[in-house]
């Protein structure tokens, strides 16, 4: 380049340069003159309360005050009599214009609705979106009707549509509240209509309408023929509809409606067409499946993968798999983003965070009813290594390697991150919640925090007995960790502070996952080994641990359009299949000609016998039918789980198994086929038999780690397992207060409901 000399000239040229001080600075100076009330040209009126400000400001956040000041308003006071605006929320929307921040108190819903309804009115579009999303952060049993009917009253359908599937999803406990009664008919007859409630039988639905008729008869009584209309009657047993027609609100008027929604007159043409009412609600088919972040949904996804244009599942778009080990079938799900997540968790009520860290950073929670993925806070720093998102206390907390915050905490109920107190990661550190505490396990240290003073402290160490841990989960009051290698399974006692070895006997595959079952406190594994050691894809297999015999027990084969890359997420959540997409989306990759399950015999009645670990009392029917457990039944193919093909002839009851009907019979004959040798007793079942009959041979075969006492059942062992652990599993929801056995928590919610079940047949009271 030539040189210039000192007294030549170049060319001129345009250089910005900008304060990045400049916005901070003259909100200051706006908020100082606002503060002094200096250079004020405006002041508003709303009931008698006076607001002075600056014409400027008020434009600035505000389309409504923007109109009004450029038709050329000479006014310096203006009195504004809107019945939606009051002082209290024009004194915030006033302190937003100054300061662009906005303090709401969470204690105050009522005031929160008041000032979304003046920002709604004002045009102020972030106080009003800040305060309708925190009104839909808020939603709980106790509050979910109110928030409905303020979303329905004022037209804020985001508002109304969410509080409604909180309705929905929670329907038994929010249709028991006192403020239940106060929907509107409009509003209730939509509620009861909708597929979405979250029930377990159709007498729910009724149960709730006849409170909310018998809350107000005198008016309401009129729209029983709308709400008999609605109730789905194709999905209530004969004694469930013997209930609806000896209840107190049934007239004689109301018998003809009853008697064709039983039997409909269906024409010729219209026979073969489904009616309105045969289908069924989402609680009926709600079920727990394993989600399953990495598997591929088209054929080409596969071919990428097999002929290594694609190195990872990471790297495919597409949908996620929903497997029900219980059905066996696939569902698919709106997958959150074009990898797999960075982080994935699934609370205990079945919400689904994810974030992602690459490309486009975000945090998102899955909406069931919508079956899409809502984007939520972002965290005070985006980590650059997240590890784990892990739900304790109510609450999320993301660990990271990033030193400057390894803890972030996420708190739903404002929609807000905060910082806690850090702990150290190495890298082969995972992060556990058991029992509202929160653990990072570590081969050389495990640390717990404590969320009353924020800090963390140190617990037993793992050191010399387990190196590189793989995952850790909590379950039954343990924490459960391996490592990558799958030599042994270690087993952590909160109570004790004592690290014991679990099992040694892992299955043999090349990556085991670990998932707990939350409806059913009982852990399960999922197993993955490549076919071949050059493929890519690999098989997964789905093991049960069973906790009385120390042992991993083979439940089933995952299909093989779900086996994909060897490294994915798998959590376990309950799911709605109706609202899930339909399993063609991923294709059949079995070959020609390989075997197939074989449709077992129906009539084989003799199904009885269970696996071992699982409770003589608990029926296997009722397991599959309430959908609570993912064990292996013998005889029984699960694919004919929705079929039911028998009838009984008494209550007309449906059975998908001819077995399952011939055991129904004898709640009608009262038949009792199986005699105990020993003391002549009859039993109706061969399971409650095998139960009985060690009370005469006295086996136990459960048996308690920690104190060596043996139990016949093994729910009685879990049971026991709390007094060690002081595991209190049942929550009161409307004290918080908990308890370790369900039973004392029913007799506690007397005190609440103010309930009392038992009457003195001498004096009546």
């Amino acid at each position: 380049m030539a040189s210039v000399a000192a007294d030549e000239f170049v060319d001129a040229q345009s250089v910005a340069y900008s304060n990045s001080k400049h916005l901070s600075d003259f909100f200051s100076v706006l908020k100082d003159l606002q503060t002094n009330n200096q250079f004020q040209d405006i002041t508003l009126e709303v009931c008698g309360r006076l607001f002075p400000c600056h014409r400027l400001v008020l434009a600035g956040v505000s389309p409504y005050f923007r109109t009004m000041f450029a038709v050329g308003l000479e006014e310096e006071r203006v009195s504004l009599q809107e019945p939606c605006l009051d002082p209290s929320s024009i004194q915030c929307i006033i302190q937003y214009a100054y300061s662009g921040q906005l303090e709401l108190s969470t204690d105050d819903l009522e005031g929160i609705q008041r000032l979304a309804v003046a920002a709604k009115f004002l045009q102020v579009d972030f106080v009003y979106d800040t305060c309708t999303s925190l009104l839909e952060s808020q939603l709980d049993i106790t509050n979910a009707i109110q928030i409905f009917l303020f979303a329905a009253s004022n037209d804020i359908e985001n508002l109304r549509v969410s509080s409604k599937a909180f309705i929905c999803r929670y329907f038994p406990r929010v249709s028991a509240t006192e403020g239940f009664k106060e929907l509107s008919p409009d509003l209730f007859l939509d509620l009861i209509g909708s597929d979405q409630l979250d029930v377990a039988s159709e007498i729910m639905v009724w149960e709730a309408a006849a409170k909310w008729v018998a809350s107000d008869d005198s008016t309401r009584n009129a729209h029983l023929p709308a709400i008999l209309q609605k109730i789905r009657f194709s999905l209530l047993t004969q004694d469930d509809i013997g209930v609806i027609k000896g209840h107190k609100l049934i007239r004689e008027s109301h018998m003809e409606q009853i008697a064709a929604r039983i039997q409909p007159n269906v024409s010729e043409g219209d026979s073969e067409r489904p009616q309105e009412d045969s289908r069924k609600r989402y609680g009926m088919t709600a079920e727990e499946m394993l989600l399953i972040f990495g598997a591929c949904n088209t054929e080409s996804s596969w071919d990428d993968l097999a002929e290594g244009r694609v190195l990872s599942a990471e790297e495919l778009d597409g949908t996620l798999a929903c497997y029900s080990p219980l059905t066996r079938e696939v569902c698919s799900m709106v997958k959150p983003g074009d990898t797999c997540p960075a982080a994935v968790v699934a609370t205990p009520s079945s919400d689904i965070y994810s974030i992602y860290t690459i490309s486009a950073p975000r945090f998102l929670r899955y909406n069931h009813f919508g079956s899409c993925w809502i984007e939520r806070a972002a965290p005070l720093m985006w980590p650059r290594h997240p590890r784990e998102l892990v739900c304790s206390h109510s609450c999320l907390y993301l660990f990271s390697d990033d030193d400057d915050m390894t803890v972030q905490q996420y708190q739903p109920k404002v929609n807000q991150w905060f910082k806690v107190a850090s702990v150290p990661l190495d890298d082969d550190t995972v992060c556990v919640s058991l029992n509202d505490w929160l653990y990072a396990v570590g081969p050389e240290q495990t640390m717990r925090y404590d969320h009353d003073t924020d800090s963390w402290e140190r617990r037993a160490s793992l050191r010399s007995k387990l190196d590189r841990i793989a995952n850790a989960v909590a379950c039954g009051g343990r924490i459960f960790c391996t490592d990558y290698d799958l030599t042994k399974m270690m087993a952590y006692n909160p109570a004790r502070d004592k690290w014991k070895t679990a099992t040694c006997e892992l299955p043999d595959c090349s990556y085991f996952h670990l998932v707990v079952s939350e409806s059913r406190d009982e852990l399960f594994g999922l197993a993955s080994q490549p076919p071949d050691p050059d493929q890519p894809l690999v098989n997964k297999f789905l093991y049960r641990y069973n906790q009385g015999a120390h042992r991993w027990e083979h439940l089933l084969d995952l299909p093989n359009r779900l086996s994909v890359f060897d490294t994915y997420t798998c959590l376990a959540a309950r799911m709605y299949p109706p609202a899930l997409g339909g399993g063609d989306e991923f294709p059949d990759l079995e070959e020609p000609g390989e075997d197939r399950d074989e449709p077992v015999d129906d009539d084989d009645d003799d199904d009885d016998d269970q696996n071992e670990g699982q409770t003589g009392t608990e029926e296997l029917w009722e397991w599959c039918q309430l959908l609570i457990s993912w064990q292996q039944i013998d005889g029984f193919d699960s694919r004919h789980a929705t079929a039911k093909r028998y009838r009984c002839e008494e209550c007309s009851r449906q059975f998908s198994q001819l077995g399952d009907l011939k055991r129904h019979m004898q709640t009608h004959t009262g038949e009792k086929p199986y005699r105990c040798e020993e003391c002549s007793r009859h039993f109706n079942k061969l399971s409650n038999l095998k139960t009985h009959m060690q009370t005469h041979t006295g086996e136990k075969p459960y048996r308690c780690e920690e104190c060596s006492r043996q139990f016949s059942q093994l729910g009685d062992l879990k049971r026991h397992m709390q007094t060690h652990t002081g595991e209190k599993p049942y929550r009161c929801e409307e004290c918080s207060k908990q308890f370790s056995q369900l039973d004392d928590l029913k007799r506690h919610m007397l005190c609440h409901t103010r309930e009392k079940p038992y009457r003195c047949e001498e004096c009546i009271r």
